[in-house]
This record gives C-alpha cells, structure tokens and sequence, in this order.
C-alpha cells in the first residue's frame, strides 16, 4: 500500500510541476492527508492554472496509472478538479487504516 501512496503522490506532485506552473517561476503545492471516517484521504493541491479537465478522455499517462494504482491496489477513488478557490485539487480516498 505504502508503494502505490507514493507512487501516486509522487505522480501528483511532478504533474503539478510540469503543468500548472507554467511561465511561472514559482508557486505553491500543498499535501495533506488526514482521516474520514476510516478512510484515509490524501489531498495535492497547487495555486497554478486550474486548468484541469477531470473528465477528460485524453489524461495523461500519468494521471491514468494514478487512477489505476488507487481504483486496483489501494480500493479507493480518485478525483482530480479545479480548486474552489486557485489551482487545482487532485483528492485520493481509500480504506487504509493507520493501526
């Protein structure tokens, strides 16, 4: 489980860098992780373009084997959106426990 985590966050993080920063020089990425309710929620968050299409059928190949790892080896869901407020929000929820 621990593999798939990182691989995903990993993942998440150099998407971020590579394409919401765009002709910027710097900017901001935020991980948190915390529980709900058994499950353990994984949240990368960054101040860039907001650019993100989630429905789209064309994601990277990165995105995709984010979205495979979590769906087949942590049994959680994935969602990648636009912020509420600047940049986009990539969200892993899965039933992993801590104990």
């Amino acid at each position: 489980l621990a593999t798939a985590v990182a691989l995903s966050v990993n993942e998440l993080i150099a998407n971020a860098i590579e394409h919401a920063f765009v002709g910027r020089n710097e900017g901001k990425i935020d991980i948190k992780l915390y529980d709900k309710g058994g499950n353990v929620v994984i949240e990368v968050r960054d101040d860039g373009s907001g650019s993100v299409d989630a429905n789209s059928k064309h994601r990277s190949l990165g995105l995709t084997i984010v979205d495979t790892l979590v769906r087949e080896d942590l049994r959680g869901t994935f969602t990648l959106r636009p912020s509420t407020v600047v940049g986009s929000v990539a969200i892993i929820e899965a039933p992993i426990s801590f104990s």
